[in-house]
């Protein structure tokens, strides 16, 4: 049963049919070794490329896409394709970052409000918690956004549409991803300013090749093959 867009039928797999590369721990640093230095330049370029501020949708998805390769096991240029990246994906880029950032902003806005109201009335507590469910499935459908973004050619309806059917459907691969989406700033507030170096020598990119290998599956299994 298909729960997913026709468009999907518009790419097929990354990794060529008889391939078998298991997608396990083991597996995960085995690559992260390999691309080790490969993803700290990417990280670097992220960094630049988001100086502007306004820049930062379009290099996230620039860095995405090269993660995404990099999971794949595709081989990468990386300042050619980087750059190609930033300009083909900026404006979706943009218009999903906005879209969720606004979603997230009320929500969290919506979340200190029902708390602080609760300090009189409990009741405003089930809101509260509704609320913080609410925040946590944003998270979990954002780390499907640029994955899906930067691998297959959808309307950007269909990318907020398809992010959250596939939190939904591997909700697993989005529990982890959402886990470790907050040990990642949970450690960067409570050790900042020691954290900031890592960060800007690793940390984005990181992020974004750890997110990478546990939406990769996921994504891959849902994507029609031709």
């Amino acid at each position: 049963m298909r729960i997913f867009s026709p468009n999907f039928e518009k790419e097929g797999r990354g990794i060529e049919k008889g391939e078998k590369n298991e997608y396990n721990l083991f597996y995960f640093f085995k690559l992260l070794k390999e691309k080790f230095w490969t993803i700290i330049k990417l990280n670097f370029l992220f960094i630049i490329f988001s100086i502007p501020i306004i820049t930062i949708p379009a290099a996230l998805g620039a860095l995405n896409s090269l993660t995404m390769r990099i999971v794949k096991r595709e081989h990468i240029f990386i300042w050619s394709d980087f750059i190609s990246k930033f300009k083909e994906n900026w404006k979706q880029s943009t218009v999903c970052f906005l879209i969720l950032t606004t979603f997230m902003i009320f929500s969290l806005f919506c979340l200190n409000l029902y708390f602080s109201i609760s300090q009189i009335n409990k009741l405003f507590l089930i809101l509260f918690f509704i609320t913080l469910t609410i925040i946590f499935f944003l998270i979990m459908v954002s780390l499907y956004v640029y994955p899906l973004l930067t691998t297959i050619s959808l309307s950007t309806k269909d990318i907020i549409k398809n992010s959250a059917l596939l939190s939904v459907v591997c909700i697993k691969n989005s529990l982890l991803g959402l886990i470790v989406f907050i040990f990642f700033i949970l450690n960067f507030v409570a050790f900042f300013p020691f954290a900031l170096p890592i960060a800007l020598i690793i940390g984005f990119s990181l992020h974004s090749f750890i997110n990478s290998f546990i939406t990769f599956k996921c994504i891959d299994k849902y994507i029609a093959i031709n």
